[in-house]
């Protein structure tokens, strides 16, 4: 097994449809819209520009992924730039071997080294990242792009995440200014 990081926009199809194949087994249905594959790996590459996938393999399969992108959010008159983490799965053939562990230490790596000041998450198994220096925040989140609902939270997983856990994380609302992920 080996891990690598790329820029979105440097993945060949194949692997993109892996990486498309790994999170619709892990969210079956999350977009809730049928696209054509050659739309979806359009979206892949393109919805946030600089993301970086981080993909683990195991020979020429991919088994897990995460991917990163830089955020900006609003507390209160704080303009919070930060890292965002998303679409963390693992083969269930895999899980057990650390594969989730070695994709979000990976990730996390941007913090550690100074890129972001923190990581901001959401996730319904916040117990495997307390064991890795993340806690749970409990702002109020909202998205004042949303013509719709403004005062919706873009996030729909129960919990929100930040990383490294001793961050000084505002109290204040937050701004999500886009949609979650």
């Amino acid at each position: 097994m080996h891990l690598l990081t790329y820029m979105a926009t440097s993945l060949d199809a194949a692997v993109i449809d892996q990486i498309i194949g790994l999170i619709d087994k892990t969210w079956p249905n999350s977009t809730g819209i049928e696209q054509s594959q050659e739309k979806r790996r359009h979206e892949f590459q393109h919805k946030e520009p600089e993301k970086q996938c981080h993909i683990m393999f195991d020979q020429e399969k991919v088994i897990g992924y995460a991917e990163t992108y830089e955020r900006t959010v609003f507390a209160g008159e704080l303009d919070l730039r930060l890292l965002a983490l998303a679409s963390v799965c693992v083969d269930e053939k895999y899980r057990g071997q650390e594969v989730g562990k070695n994709l979000i230490r990976f990730a996390f790596g941007r913090v550690r080294h100074l890129e972001f000041p923190v990581c901001l998450f959401q996730t319904n198994v916040p117990e495997f990242y307390k064991k890795y220096d993340c806690r749970e925040v409990h702002n109020k989140f909202y998205d004042s792009t949303n013509e719709k609902d403004p005062d919706k939270n873009p996030f729909w997983d129960n919990h929100i995440m930040i990383y490294p856990s001793e961050y000084n994380w505002p109290e204040s609302d937050i701004d999500l200014f886009g949609s979650g992920y």
